[in-house]
């Protein structure tokens, strides 16, 4: 007896500049591997933003940045990648990249250069409960690169 998998094709595409892609996955890498093993981290992408954010039981972080996606009627999605891999692969190409979620893998394409990474799609990972707290402190994003960079 055989076993197949489909996945359903879940199509989403956008574009972001490099180098605020790059300082993204830098700051919350900077969280994602401090007590996990897979580096994970949640990409959100939906109406012209993309969200990082991930939680490694001491800590939680959620940074946004600009990204155009590339058609007008684009679904929001949630994909869950290996934040350090991903780090490691943006870092070697050059000019806006371009990411492409389907079936079970994220695409990330720069000029000629494309690649493929796994990815968990539509799961988020454990999050920080909000509710009623109260913000200790708000900080520029070049505040907090700072402060991470001291860590």
């Amino acid at each position: 007896m055989s076993t197949s998998t489909t996945f359903t094709k879940v199509v989403c595409s956008f574009t972001i500049d490099r180098q605020a892609l790059a300082i993204l996955l830098s700051t919350v890498s900077k969280f994602a591997g401090r007590t996990t093993p897979y580096d994970l981290v949640d990409l959100h992408f939906e109406k012209g933003r993309l969200f990082a954010s991930c939680f490694n039981g001491e800590a939680g972080i959620k940074a946004i940045v600009a990204a155009q996606a590339n058609a007008e009627d684009a679904p929001a999605t949630t994909f869950g990648v290996n934040v350090a891999l991903l780090t490691q692969l943006v870092a070697t190409m050059e000019g806006n990249i371009k990411m492409g979620v389907k079936d079970d893998k994220v695409e990330v394409k720069a000029g000629k250069a494309s690649s493929k990474l796994n990815a968990v799609l539509n799961a988020s990972l454990p999050a920080v409960e909000t509710g009623n707290m109260q913000a200790v402190a708000t900080l520029s994003g070049e505040a907090l690169l700072s402060a991470l960079n001291a860590l």
